[in-house]
């Protein structure tokens, strides 16, 4: 029994089965309780042990099956060619295996068919060593003809040489055993295909456990080999059932096509089994190549996707790691960045653990590191040989504790440079040419990802700088005080810079530049800096003066800054950066940053610095004016209080002696000085010292500076002098001084416009001793002094007119009352007390109301007034608009407290301003009482003369009548004694006619005249009258016409007063007109709204008129005109008659001019209503 026959032996056969089958779920059990918890466990041992052994148990499982079937000699020359080509044919097959994910697997089992359907099968034990024999040397083959690059293990290529050899051996042996266990006899035995159940039945049993074996060893390569055997069965297993399924009608066909394989059918076949295995193999790989290639773009869509989403740096490292996690089952990782040759990021792992603040030099594979960041140059270490082999070739002495690294550097462009890094330290773990290039992908993408986070963050921190530097220049801006800005400067320039110490120089002498700056504030140095401060290197007279920053990086390298090296080291600082300080071309100082590390300056961060030295310059500038303009402002603001303060003592003040010495006393004590005056000028004469003084009041005083010398100059030319230094004058010996010590002298004049008042003059005893301030002072001083002293010389002048006019007030016959807009009483004379019986007193600055109602006083009634509100409405009129009426004189009796009487005549007289508005009322009282009482006399004269010459004028009235009755008119004497009579009759009727007149005027004036009114016609008037004058105006030659219309109304008047009114005016214009004239009365109704009801009447005459000056007395009685001396001279009383009657009638009587000669006087008499 062979072995073949032996191993088809159903227990046999059911013992192997067990054996793999139970050590396929002991591998599963195993590492479904493995973690890296339990690797000390006894389930971890279990597990490394058998993996170690199940390679040795599948060499020695088909060994033992080689040996068990070594073919003869005679088979061999039989069939050794055909042994030959199904070698050939099977290490074809796995030469060109088809590529998986993961993994590869060729279709060598269809060989093995071919081999076993083909041949006899007492050929069995040849086709076994020639599939074995072929499987072998495939395998050789495909590892000698390895990709450039790939690493190379020796010993796992044997032992995967070894899995693959004993998987063909194995399926083959086993699987041709089944066959033959079944009974059904090989087509080469039979010379054809029987198409029976048996036959049909044992070739699917053969395939299906040709199928599992080969599957079955395939699985434990994959745990062996420790690839992820899950993954690769479930994302090939279209594949691998393509690989095991397809092959197979090919087979059975081949092996029957090749029963002769030398023949063209037999060569047909063995050739299309070979394209077909080329076939799948060049399939495989395309879809390979088009899986790793969507692979590696899904990768880099997702890596870039998930870098994108993150501009912050270390979220995107972390996204780096998390995504180079996924795509590799790697526990160690690294990450270095780099900027201006500082590492600025880290993250690396160890064993699936961070580790916090590393370095470089903390890693222990730093060399590898190094090589990549020194060269640029990804480095690839698949496994444990290449690394070795690596490290010794470049002299590493660091080695790595890995078995597989991969490094790829990171260029960043501008923004700086790194590396990404990986490493397998599980023992035969190594990298494939696959993750070499996916790391790759994964480090280009990292690369733009970081760039832009870094440029993203370098815009962040620049916008956050932008932002500190906007805030600071808030901060300075918002400051004055020099010590707050210099604290501001310094903090803020070290948080803008990260520095560990700052320093400011600044120039104390702003008018001498070339000083070197002194230190004066720093922060962050050591207490001896203060007293051995280096000078900056960016001063005057330095080289490096006209540079606009200075960096040094490193003081130790930078032979410019040695003389700074021990300063600094003292405070541990290594670099640092002066800025000078400028505002225009003037240097204000220098600041000076510094660092305990050395630094590699950016353009950038020196323009934020050179911008904050731009604002700190400003900002110190500002703090120094303000200083300057704070102190001027304070002294100013001194200067205006005692400005405020002697404006109001000067205001309080009118006496010009004590304004004067106020003037000298503040200027002496704002200024300093020692000695002063104040001179004044009169109205004309030479100047006039009105105050001097000295600070010591025992010193002499040279009172002939007043007429000479500085104050003379300054008095003639009206312009402030100032001395600095008497001594170094050329005129000194001539120059009057107050005092012998004096060195300074000033000089103000006292101006009113360009009127020189007078001078303001001090003197100190130092040189210099007054400023340019000091000047300012004074002349404001002396500015306020004018309105002093022209208020001073104003009341003295207010004061005299008052005492002349209270002199004049007092003398005066008239009583004046005057009332100011308040009502008050504001002015009353003495003679309010002999003619009101009322006391001055008891009156000025009293309010008008309450005087009136003080019933002792009984003021309304001794002022002319019916009672109080008459005299109250009086006073509120005043500074009313358009609310003052005329009032007219009012005549009035007070009787006196001695029992008498006294007649006043009252005026009220209205106060205006410039704008033409009350501002008061005058009221005069005039002392009438003798005036009355000679009126009253003449009265009584009046009428006693026309009682007694009424009488005897009557008495020759009725002789005359009694003459021409008793004379005949036969007598020769009639005639005459008629003619001599009627002209006597005509003088006693005028000479009546004006004692008539005389009467009516007495009792118009008394009141006691009444009038007789009745309708008349004024021609019937004006006939009589004519006919009354006709003889005179006859002998005159002057005729009298009347231009009466005839449809005139009549009048409503007292004819005979209206006769002899007509009669004084005709007889005027008679007496006034020359011969052969005519005087005419005319007459008309009056058409005006006013003068409506009323006729007026003219008398014309071509006299020689009436003079203007008489125009405005000639109704007063008694006036005449003077001058003319041919004409009969009268009493003044005809005129005074004529107005006195008008007026009594209603209406009123005036004169009008008569061009080229003559009079008119026209008058209105009332008509019948």
């Amino acid at each position: 029994m062979s072995l073949i026959d032996r191993l088809a032996h159903p227990t046999l056969l059911h013992c192997f089965f067990r054996l793999l089958c139970g050590t396929l779920s002991d591998m599963k059990d195993i590492k479904t309780h493995l973690s890296p918890q339990t690797e000390s466990s006894r389930f971890a041992l279990r597990y490394r042990a058998l993996l170690q052994m199940t390679p040795v148990i599948i060499a020695l499982t088909a060994l033992v099956l080689l040996m068990s079937n070594i073919p003869d000699g005679d088979l061999l020359a039989a069939y050794g060619l055909y042994a030959l080509v199904y070698a050939a044919l099977t290490g074809f097959a796995l030469y060109f295996a088809v590529l998986l994910s993961g993994a590869m697997l060729g279709p060598a089992h269809a060989g093995g068919m071919v081999a076993f359907l083909s041949l006899p099968a007492d050929v069995v034990p040849l086709s076994l060593w020639a599939v074995t024999a072929g499987a072998l040397v495939g395998v050789l083959v495909r590892y000698v003809h390895k990709p450039a690059g790939a690493a190379f293990d020796w010993r796992k290529r044997a032992i995967d040489a070894v899995m693959v050899t004993s998987r063909i051996t194995i399926s083959f042996a086993v699987a041709a055993a089944i066959y033959l266990s079944t009974g059904a006899a090989l087509p080469m035995d039979t010379g054809l295909w029987v198409a029976d159940s048996a036959q049909l039945l044992a070739l699917f049993v053969y395939v299906l456990a040709y199928f599992l074996i080969y599957t079955a060893i395939y699985t434990l390569e994959l745990y062996v080999n420790r690839q992820p055997v899950g993954y690769i069965l479930k994302h090939n297993r279209m594949m691998i059932t393509a690989i095991l399924v397809l092959p197979v009608p090919f087979a059975i066909l081949s092996a029957e096509v090749t029963r002769d394989l030398f023949q063209p059918a037999g060569v047909i076949g063995a050739a299309s089994m070979a394209l077909i295995f080329i076939g799948l193999h060049g399939l495989s790989r395309s879809e390979q190549q088009t899986r790793r290639q969507l692979d590696e773009m899904t990768t880099l869509s997702t890596v870039t996707r998930a870098m994108r989403s993150h501009l912050d740096i270390h979220e995107l490292l972390e996204t780096i790691y998390s995504q180079v996690i996924t795509q590799f089952d790697v526990s160690d990782f690294t990450l270095l960045l780099y900027s201006d040759d500082r590492l600025r990021h880290v993250l690396v792992l160890r064993d699936g653990e961070r580790r916090e603040e590393v370095t470089l030099d903390d890693l222990d594979d730093r060399g590898l590191l190094r090589y990549v960041l020194d060269e640029r140059r990804a480095l690839f270490l698949l496994d444990d040989n290449e690394r070795k082999a690596f490290e010794e070739r470049h002299k590493i002495t660091a080695a790595c504790a890995c078995q597989a690294w991969l490094g790829v550097p990171l260029v960043l462009g501008v923004t700086g440079y790194g590396v990404i890094a990986m490493a397998l330290r599980t023992p035969n773990g190594a990298f494939t040419v696959n993750d070499t290039r996916l790391l790759s992908i994964v480090a280009d993408s990292a690369c733009i990802a970081i760039e832009n986070a870094v440029l993203f963050s370098r815009q962040k921190e620049r916008a956050a700088r932008l932002s500190t530097l906007n805030r600071v220049s808030t901060m300075l801006s918002g400051t004055l005080s020099a010590e707050k800005v210099l604290d501001t400067v310094i903090e803020s320039a070290r948080v803008l810079g990260e520095a560990q110490a700052v320093a400011l120089y600044l120039y104390m002498d702003d008018d001498d530049d070339t000083l070197s700056p002194s230190l004066a504030s720093a922060h962050g140095m050591g207490e001896g800096f203060a007293s051995a401060a280096p000078e900056p290197m960016l001063i005057d007279g330095n080289p490096l003066y006209e540079k606009y920053l200075l960096a040094v990086g490193d003081i130790l390298e930078d032979a410019g800054a040695s003389h700074l090296r021990g300063v600094m080291e003292a405070d541990s600082l290594r670099s640092l950066v002066e800025i000078p300080l400028f505002v225009g071309q003037s240097p204000v100082g220098v600041l000076v940053i510094f660092y305990t590390a050395p630094q590699r300056y950016s353009e950038e961060r020196l323009e934020i610095l050179r911008a904050f030295g731009t604002q700190a310059a400003q900002a110190i500038n500002n703090s120094r004016a303000y200083a300057v303009a704070n102190e001027a402002f304070q002294r100013s603001v001194e200067q205006l209080l005692a400005l405020a303060g002697i404006g109001r003592r000067l205001t309080a003040s009118v006496n010009l002696r004590a304004i004067c010495d106020l003037v000298l006393e503040h200027v002496m004590d704002s200024t300093h000085a020692q000695a002063g005056l104040v001179l004044l000028l009169p109205d004309a004469d030479s100047p006039r010292v009105l105050s001097h003084t000295t600070v010591d009041r025992d010193m002499m005083v040279d009172l002939s500076v007043a007429e000479a010398g500085i104050t003379r100059r300054v008095l003639d030319s009206g312009k402030m002098e100032r001395i600095d230094d008497v001594f170094l004058e050329s005129w000194f010996e001539d120059n009057p001084r107050l005092i012998a010590p004096t060195r300074a002298q000033l000089a103000v004049p006292i101006l009113r416009g360009a009127d020189t008042l007078g001078v303001i003059m001090v003197e100190s005893v130092r040189a210099n001793g007054f400023s340019e301030e000091d000047s300012h002072f004074v002349a404001q001083v002396a500015n306020q002094a004018v309105i002093a002293i022209d208020n001073a010389r104003l009341f003295e002048r207010i004061t005299q007119a008052r005492d002349r006019l209270q002199v004049i007030l007092d003398t005066m016959e008239e009583a004046l009352l005057l009332i100011d807009d308040r009502g008050r009483i504001a002015l009353a004379n003495p003679r309010l007390m002999s003619l009101l019986d009322i006391s001055p007193s008891d009156l000025i600055e009293r309010e008008i109301g309450d005087a009136a109602d003080d019933t002792a006083l009984d003021l309304p009634a001794r002022m002319g007034f019916a009672g109080a509100d008459d005299l109250l409405e009086l006073v509120q009129k005043i500074g009313v608009e358009n609310a003052w009426p005329e009032y007219p004189p009012h005549l009035y009796m007070v009787s006196m407290a001695d029992g008498g009487r006294r007649y006043i005549q009252r005026y009220i007289i209205p106060v205006l301003d410039e704008s033409i508005q009350t501002m008061g009322v005058l009221l005069v009282f005039y002392d009438k009482t003798h005036e009355q009482e000679l009126s009253r006399t003449r009265e009584e004269l009046m009428r006693m003369i026309v009682h007694d010459l009424r009488a005897p004028l009557l008495a020759v009235v009725t002789g005359l009548r009694l003459i021409e009755r008793y004379v005949p008119a036969d007598n020769p004497a009639y005639e005459v004694v008629q003619s001599t009579a009627q002209s006597s009759r005509q003088a006693v009727h005028k000479l009546l006619s004006r004692v008539d007149s005389l009467l009516d005027i007495a009792k118009m004036q008394s009141g006691r005249l009444t009038i007789d009114r009745a309708p008349v016609h004024l021609r019937d008037v004006v006939d009589a009258v004519g006919a009354e004058l006709r003889p005179l105006a006859q002998d005159l030659e002057i005729s009298i016409e009347a231009d009466i219309p005839p449809d005139l109304p009549a009048l409503y008047v007292d004819r005979d007063k209206v006769e002899r009114l007509l009669l004084n005016l005709l007889d005027n214009a008679l007496k006034y007109s020359p011969t052969r004239q005519k005087v005419i009365v005319r007459a008309n109704v009056q058409t005006e709204s006013d003068a409506s009801g009323f006729v007026r009447v003219q008398v014309i005459d071509r006299g020689p008129g009436i003079p203007s000056e008489y125009r405005g007395t000639l109704f007063d009685s008694f006036v005449q005109v003077q001058g003319n001396h041919n004409v009969r001279r009268g009493f003044g009383l005809g005129l005074s008659f004529c107005r006195m009657v008008a007026e009594a009638h209603g209406g009123h009587i005036w004169l009008e001019d008569n061009q080229p000669a003559g009079s008119i006087f026209a008058f209105t008499l009332p008509l019948c209503e």
